[in-house]
């Protein structure tokens, strides 16, 4: 007897460059497959979003077609996360729980009892920034030979000699990864090129898929991409870094964004007002990215913009993945706070490389 045909798939892992290209190519494929278009496809941010309307629609009768798909974005990860290891081991109580905690714990609980009920025509992807732990409930219901789910994990290789704190890749994984974007782009690289890019780049998926596309289509076929390439064409500026500093400073974690700051303007030669305008780019992109999650109308508006306009779709993905990790006020007060050192800049009341200091130490107080 074979299998049934799986109504809920779990997406997750820490390779987040090619789950998304996954997910675009399901969306693709839907859009095609009945030529309804986006008709009978549903994006929910999970973590605004109840389980009853990511339900509800998952069971909605498809238009024209036999089946509706239903992208949910970070429940998962939402409602059970990773627990935090603390010293010493505390027994945990229901009193104790925090009522945000208990009301996600109600939530998991309606999800697992549903998950049972999709129809045939239902196709409901969780898609998670993360890896989730074996033990989370959903995981471990979908992964029962009679769930009807499927599990796909998207990971990278780590260095098995790599610190758990400070996790590194493995390099043979991320050259092969390289070289497979190059061929993808339709161009070949040298084995000493995939080193120095890799080198040059870091670990940075996103960042060195722009790159493999930007050399590839410099060399064309002609040839394989070498390492005069790659010095003429990657000076590489922190555009993949700025990501991380933006998280740091959205933590409050001063000692990081300085590190990668001034990293940036020692070994990239990136100039501290221009590390300041990336910063400030950055976050007025997370804000309207925050409020098309918060309303989902504001989604088309969004790429009108002069801003998204020409963004390619990994950076947009990007973004949203970035911006789910703040609250809107949160980013409105780092964006403020942004204004105002740049405008301490210009008028010469501080110098610009005390200025990204002061940036850093006034958002972590």
């Amino acid at each position: 007897m074979s299998k049934k045909t799986p109504v809920f798939y779990i997406f997750h892992g820490d390779n987040q460059f090619e789950l998304r290209a996954e997910l675009r190519a399901v969306r693709a494929r839907m859009a095609e497959a009945d030529g309804t278009g986006d008709l009978n496809i549903s994006i929910f941010d999970g973590t605004t979003t109840s389980v009853a309307e990511v339900i509800s629609t998952a069971q909605m009768l498809p238009f024209l077609s036999d089946r509706r798909l239903v992208i949910v974005e970070g429940m998962l990860t939402y409602l059970a996360p990773q627990p935090k290891r603390g010293k010493g081991k505390v027994a945990e109580t229901e009193s104790a729980k925090a009522p945000e905690e208990r009301q996600n714990a109600a939530a998991l609980n309606a999800l697992l009892a549903a998950l049972p009920t999709l129809p045939d025509t239902a196709r409901l992807i969780f898609a998670e920034p993360t890896t989730l732990r074996d033990s989370h409930p959903v995981l471990k219901f979908a992964k029962q030979d009679d769930s009807r789910g499927l599990v796909k994990l998207f990971a990278v290789k780590l260095d098995p000699k790599s610190r758990v704190d400070r996790p590194k890749w493995d390099s043979a994984w991320l050259n092969a990864w390289i070289a497979k974007r190059v061929e993808h782009y339709g161009a070949t690289i040298e084995r000493r090129a995939i080193t120095i890019l890799a080198q040059q780049v870091g670990q940075d998926l996103y960042a060195l898929d722009n790159e493999c596309a930007k050399l590839a289509t410099y060399v064309g076929n002609s040839r394989p991409i070498t390492e005069k390439d790659i010095a003429a064409l990657t000076q590489y500026v922190p555009e993949a870094n700025i990501f991380d500093i933006v998280e740091a400073l959205g933590k409050g974690d001063s000692r990081t964004a300085l590190l990668l700051m001034h990293r940036s303007i020692e070994r990239f030669g990136e100039s501290p007002l221009g590390i300041l305008t990336m910063i400030n780019r950055q976050f007025r992109l997370l804000i309207q990215v925050r409020e098309a999650l918060d309303d989902p109308r504001c989604e088309a508006e969004l790429r009108q913009t002069e801003d998204f306009r020409n963004l390619p779709e990994y950076a947009i993905d990007r973004l949203r993945e970035q911006a789910r990790r703040f609250p809107l006020r949160e980013l409105e007060r780092i964006y403020r706070h942004l204004l105002e050192v740049d405008y301490s800049i210009k008028t010469g009341r501080v110098s610009d490389v005390l200025a990204l200091d002061l940036l850093a130490s006034g958002l972590a107080s």
